[in-house]
Formats: C-alpha cells, structure tokens, sequence
C-alpha cells in the first residue's frame, strides 16, 4: 500500500507572489498536494513529473463553486469540472503506458504507478509572472524530493519547469539543448530530463519547423530515453 504525505502547514499557508494564489486558500483540503496526484499520484515512485502549472484562479475558483473542493482538485480525466488540460493527460497517459507505467485516463492505479505528477508552479496563476511563481514554489519542491525516498529521474514537461528546477538546484543547462540530446542534468543521485509539454503548444514547440509526424517521433523518443534511465536506475 502506497505511503501518503502529509501536507505541512507551512505549505498550506505558503504566501503567494503578487498575481498568484496559493490553492488552499479556496477551501481545498485533503490528501493531495497536486490535483494532478489524482492522474499519478505515488510518492513512493522513482519518476516525478512537473509540468509548468495547473488550471489558472479563475478557473479553478468556478469549479469549487459548481462542483465542490473535492471534486475541483483533479485532474481533467473527460468527466468533470474543467475544459483544458483532457488533450495534455491523455498525451501523457500515451507516453508513460509506452515506458511500463500503468496509468490511465481515469486515474485508476493513480497511487501505484511509480510516477509523481505535480507542477512547477505550485500557485494558481492570476495575471502573475509565470516565472516568479515558478521560483516562489522551491519550498514545495523540496518538500517533494525530501519526501519521494525512491525519486531518481525529474522529468520537466516544457521550458518553464525545467528552468525552475535549475533554479532551484542553482544548476545551468538549457532546455533546447538538453531535450535536443535527450541527455539529463546529473544532480546528486538526480537524472532531469527535459521534455516537451504534453499539450498541443508543447508538441509543436518540440521542433518548430517540422511535421506533426516528426514532432511526435522525437517525443517518442525523448520518452524511451526516460525509460532506459529508469530502468538503469
């Protein structure tokens, strides 16, 4: 049976910069430090995945109201509160089955499928700087590889996260030349791969120039580079 964490007040109560809130201040309580962890939520995986951020305040806030705080802090699985985010889960549901993972659309096996999916921008966006919120977010960061004891590969679904996370590990490296080796940043027992973002404008960013068909054969392969990684690990 998969551990649980226990969300520490001072992350509950962390202050967000100016044009962010932090999400427990809509009422959201609960086990879940991410509302992705209902997509893959296993603290005690090997493989943690940040995207840049979740739905913004705005939206966020409507489905607390329509639908309640529960059933607002999750992921969009095609049957609930939100209209974006169904396309993104169900890319990465595709990548991740393609490296053994078992996860799904409707998250079952969410708490066993050796994957953590959370983001890097732990503040729900309000008109704020991606960027600033990014980096207000280090504490949660930390509290989440201080709490994954098998953690051994990052991978950072899109530029901002992975900017992010040199930051936060007072690393330098690129996410266009590290994505375009398929190499990962080496930090301590750590492996950070960069990673295009599963959404359409991550898809098309992954090699501006080319065709959709190509974009999806580099993708493919940047994911079975993740896989040999684990597997090694």
């Amino acid at each position: 049976m998969p551990s649980r964490r226990v969300i520490p007040k001072t992350i509950r109560e962390l202050e967000a910069p100016l044009g962010f809130s932090n999400p427990f201040t809509l009422g959201i309580r609960g086990r879940y430090l991410f509302a992705t962890e209902t997509l893959c939520g296993d603290w005690d995986g090997n493989l943690l995945l940040l995207a840049q951020d979740f739905a913004p305040l705005e939206k966020v806030s409507a489905a607390v109201a329509s639908h309640g705080a529960i059933a607002a802090w999750r992921h969009n699985d095609g049957d609930g509160p939100y209209k974006i985010g169904f396309k993104t889960n169900f890319n990465l549901c595709r990548s991740l089955t393609k490296i053994g993972r078992r996860v799904d659309l409707k998250g079952e096996g969410s708490q066993a499928c050796k994957v953590l999916y959370g983001n890097a921008c732990f503040f729900l966006k309000d008109g704020g700087d991606l960027a600033k919120g990014v980096a207000a977010s280090k504490p949660v960061f930390n509290f989440v590889i201080a709490n994954m004891p098998r953690l051994r590969v990052i991978g950072c679904l899109g530029e901002a996260s992975f900017a992010g996370v040199m930051g936060w590990l007072d690393l330098s490296a690129s996410w266009r030349s590290q994505i375009d080796t398929r190499k990962p940043v080496r930090h301590k027992n750590l492996l950070i791969f960069a990673l295009a973002h599963p959404g359409q404008l991550g898809v098309n960013n992954r090699l501006p120039n080319a065709t959709n068909e190509q974009r999806m054969a580099a993708i493919e392969a940047d994911w079975r580079a993740v896989g040999r990684a684990l597997r090694a690990n």
